[in-house]
């Protein structure tokens, strides 16, 4: 049975390489084009190309998979079924109903609870006590498919979204092999219907969202410091010294303390070895690990050690 396989950033790259050490044959892989990175903005392949080019795989980067020259080569090809995971476009009839066996989407969360771009971080952020991976039959309303298989795990209390994926994309490997291997056998995949009522629904994160609220309560500030790592990553801006601009400080790492501070939020009340205590709507953010721009990131420890951010100043807007 020939396989199609799209997907674009880690997350698809591990999903593929399981599929890849299985004995399952992928004819081809189709990923999002070449994009902008880095301070160079020089075009990058997607983590998934840069595995397709390691094993010799056929790659198609077409700007939407519903391209005409894209919908042939797929004809030409003849998957009996499309694995997705991560891919970052939505599918339409014309290659939703091509395989035979249909597309399967491996999905980060449990459907139909965060369907959408950032179903991990949003799973962080909630302050969820699980999650997990669905497999379902694509349709053409996102993540609305029939689900076919589901696994649960838990989320640590230290979780950031970068470690949760990495666990998630493992099981969803694991997840579409088994699956692969029913099909290979004709033995018939269940089709269970999703609660739509029951759906929510996540976004496709932007750099500024990292931006962090001193408003609300620490707890959550805390979520949204895992949620938002290792990308676009929370931060705020803090004054440094009297009378010169905000800098801009990445936070990596933090704890936070319910305890009512009497301050105003984004007010620093602390600047120690032990945590740059900061004030939140309810509670501090005690702050464990971070990096102001330029320059690389540290422990709060050795950050005191060079530099201090005085006592009572606080975070403003950019």
């Amino acid at each position: 049975m020939k396989i199609v396989f799209m997907g674009t950033p880690q997350f698809g790259r591990d999903v593929l390489a399981a599929i890849l050490d299985s004995k399952h044959e992928v004819a081809a892989v189709v990923t999002q084009p070449d994009r902008p990175k880095g301070r160079s903005k020089k075009p990058a392949p997607s983590p998934v190309k840069e595995l397709a080019l390691e094993r010799g795989l056929e790659i198609l980067q077409p700007e939407k998979p519903g391209e005409a020259e894209c919908v042939d080569r797929l004809k030409e090809i003849g998957p009996g079924v499309i694995v997705v995971a991560a891919y970052g476009c939505i599918l339409k009839p014309d290659v939703l109903d091509l395989p035979p066996k249909g597309c399967i989407n491996v999905h980060g969360s449990l459907l139909p609870k965060h369907r959408g771009a950032s179903p991990v971080p949003a799973a962080i952020q909630t302050g969820d006590p699980e999650t997990g991976v669905t497999l379902q039959y694509m349709a053409e309303e996102c993540d609305a498919g029939d689900v076919i298989a589901q696994r649960i795990i838990p989320i640590q209390k230290n979780d950031t979204a970068g470690t949760l994926l990495d666990r998630l994309a493992e099981i969803g490997g694991e997840m579409i092999v088994e699956t692969l291997d029913r099909l290979e056998k004709g033995e018939p995949l269940p089709r269970n219907a999703q609660d739509h009522q029951g759906a929510t629904f996540t976004k496709i994160i932007k750099k500024s969202d990292g931006k962090i609220d001193w408003s609300r309560p620490a707890v959550e500030i805390e979520r949204h410091v895992r949620a938002m790592h290792p990308w676009p990553a929370a931060f705020t801006f803090v004054k440094m010294r009297e009378g010169k601009p905000p800098v801009r400080m990445t936070v990596h790492a933090a704890k936070f303390d319910e305890t009512e501070t009497g301050s105003e939020p984004g007010t620093i009340i602390q600047c120690a070895e032990d945590g740059i205590n900061i004030a939140a709507g309810r509670g501090a953010l005690i702050i464990k690990e971070l990096q102001l721009a330029g320059k690389k990131r540290m422990p709060v420890s050795d950050f005191v050690r060079g530099a201090r951010i005085p006592e009572g100043s606080r975070c403003v807007d950019g």
